[in-house]
């Protein structure tokens, strides 16, 4: 999973499924939800890695 910070409260988000599906979504962490989807198909997977961070941690994740 990659995550890149837009601004303080805004993040660009892709999740990489063991399928190589991907979805990418923005994600507003002071209303705590997601703004847009191109895939829901991995909105649970998405959800759950999302909420299993802090925001300290954001600023890169990646394989």
């Amino acid at each position: 999973m990659a995550i890149y910070s837009l601004n303080d409260n805004l993040y660009h988000c892709c999740v990489i499924a063991k399928s190589l599906q991907k979805a990418v979504a923005i994600y507003n962490f002071s209303q705590k939800r997601i703004l847009q989807w191109r895939d829901s198909t991995l909105q649970d997977c998405f959800v759950l890695s999302v909420l299993a961070m802090t925001k300290s941690e954001i600023p890169y994740y990646g394989f």
